[in-house]
């Protein structure tokens, strides 16, 4: 008699989906990002360091003076890290960052690092980092602001959405553990919201 396999999630077991900074870290990352670059990234050679900082400064200074915006900002040194070949894992910037993991939701990130429930790291934090630390903390599954893409607000939303339907789990129920209004679009599909956030929580429509 043939012996049946079935798999440990059931179309009813829901699919929990992550914001980053403020929700599983306890601090926004981008800043901690910013100051890493102005010490010339993860690279080893001291002239392409030097080149990362200023560069870093630069656009920095650019920034607080007004010409740019945010996504201008961050899609700027996301450039600058692919064009130096900053292609390292950036070790030491992961861990400093893993050391925020908010305390609470360590168990439940063991449980997505030994794959007993589904997840989905969400976020807006640039993929140069994101992607490592997800990966660092177990998460299969991430969708992070590239190149030209900010993943953020509705991108997020449709991103998550695409993954969702690409992996089979359009139809399951949906938990989002978020601290941040711009993921009211991704609240709106989601069946239960953990709320993390200072500022009270939107509501839902």
């Amino acid at each position: 008699m043939p012996v049946s396999v079935v798999s440990r999630f059931t179309t009813q077991s829901p699919v929990y989906i992550f914001d980053l900074d403020g929700t599983i870290l306890t601090a926004n990352s981008f800043p901690l990002w910013v100051r890493y670059l102005l010490r010339g990234g993860p690279v080893r050679s001291p002239v392409v360091r030097a080149r990362i900082a200023v560069v870093t400064a630069v656009a920095l200074a650019k920034r607080k003076c007004g010409f740019s915006n945010h996504a201008m900002f961050k899609a700027r040194l996301q450039s600058l890290w692919t064009n130096v070949g900053c292609d390292s894992e950036a070790a030491d910037l992961v861990a400093q960052l893993e050391n925020l993991v908010r305390p609470e939701l360590r168990p439940l990130l063991e449980r997505v690092a030994d794959a007993t429930l589904d997840a989905v790291l969400a976020t807006a934090a640039a993929d140069a980092y994101a992607l490592p630390l997800g990966r660092k903390l177990g998460f299969r599954h991430i969708v992070a602001s590239s190149i030209g893409r900010d993943n953020s607000g509705e991108r997020k939303k449709e991103a998550v959405l695409d993954l969702l339907a690409g992996l089979g789990w359009r139809d399951r129920e949906l938990v989002l553990f978020t601290d941040h209004r711009d993921d009211e679009p991704l609240m709106r599909i989601c069946g239960t919201v953990e709320w993390f956030g200072t500022a009270e929580r939107p509501v839902r429509i």
